[in-house]
């Protein structure tokens, strides 16, 4: 396949912990919706479900998703220079220089100017594109820390995601 023709492969890393907890926010306000179960189906009595609960689901059926799908598109990310690889909190720390990167990236470079006018037009609908919170390190206040190394045993059996389990998993 030509990647030339979608434009090259991004991949942004942002810690599990705090995507888990960004989409436990998205399933305590509606579970129901289908919308919300992106690669999962959410159980229906996930409502019902106390704190605890719905982490061990969110850590033992969701993140080993993440798990695979960081190990699958780092490995290639190895093997090729057609990757970008973003970094979550680059993007929150300067959202329109990192739009720049992945524009130029992807063949369509623009000013720091036109990154910030499309910035500003999305964030008045960002509840619509699914952005919460976007905060660092809230997945290690989410989840307990008996969670946290279920998931850090998930990361394991990916040795090439070792260099990178700092940023999949930031230590507390």
């Amino acid at each position: 396949m030509s990647w030339r023709r979608w434009g090259w492969p991004v991949i942004m890393v942002r810690a599990i912990p705090d995507m888990l907890a960004s989409y436990a926010d998205m399933l305590e306000a509606d579970p129901a919706f289908p919308d919300n179960w992106l690669n999962i189906r959410v159980p229906e009595n996930y409502a019902a479900l106390g704190a605890e609960q719905k982490g061990d689901f969110l850590i033992d059926m969701m993140a080993p998703w993440y798990a695979s799908y960081f190990a699958t598109w780092m490995e290639y990310a190895a093997q090729s220079a057609d990757v970008l690889v973003l970094q979550y909190d680059e993007f929150r720390r300067d959202p329109a220089a990192t739009l720049m990167r992945l524009l130029a990236h992807s063949g369509m470079p623009r000013s720091r100017a036109h990154c910030q006018v499309a910035l500003d037009g999305v964030w008045e609908e960002r509840d619509s594109f699914r952005y919460k919170q976007g905060v660092w390190g809230r997945g290690r206040t989410r989840f307990t820390p008996q969670q946290i190394v279920r998931l850090e045993r998930q990361l394991d059996f990916y040795p090439g995601l070792a260099g990178m389990k700092a940023a999949l998993i930031p230590p507390p």
